[in-house]
C-alpha cells in the first residue's frame, strides 16, 4: 500500500511502498525521475544524513536509463552500494 513520504535522496514528496520482503522500501519520486528501492540499513543511514552525495546522482542516472536501482548499505565495511536494476536476475 503506497503512502506519502519524503524521498531519502532529494527530501521532496514521494510515494513509498514497503517491499514484500520487508527489507526496505520502493520509492516513486517525480523529482528523482522515477522508481528506486532502498534497503532498511541504507534507509536508516539516510535518515541520519549519512547517505553519500554520489548515491543520489548514481540512482538518478540509472532511473534515466529506464532502470530500477536499489541502494544498500554494507555494514561490514560501512559503505553504500547501488545495484543497477532490481528487475534483472
Amino acid at each position: 500500500m503506497q503512502e506519502e513520504s519524503v524521498c531519502p535522496l532529494c527530501h521532496h514528496g514521494a510515494a513509498r511502498d514497503t517491499l514484500k520482503s520487508l527489507n526496505g522500501y520502493c520509492y516513486t519520486c517525480r523529482d528523482c525521475g522515477g522508481m528506486f528501492e532502498i534497503g532498511t540499513g541504507a534507509y536508516r543511514r539516510a535518515e541520519l544524513g549519512e547517505l553519500h552525495p554520489q548515491i543520489s546522482g548514481s540512482v538518478r542516472q540509472l532511473i534515466a536509463q529506464g532502470k530500477v536501482p536499489r541502494i544498500e548499505f554494507d555494514a561490514t565495511n560501512g559503505s553504500f552500494q547501488v545495484l543497477p536494476d532490481v528487475r534483472k536476475p
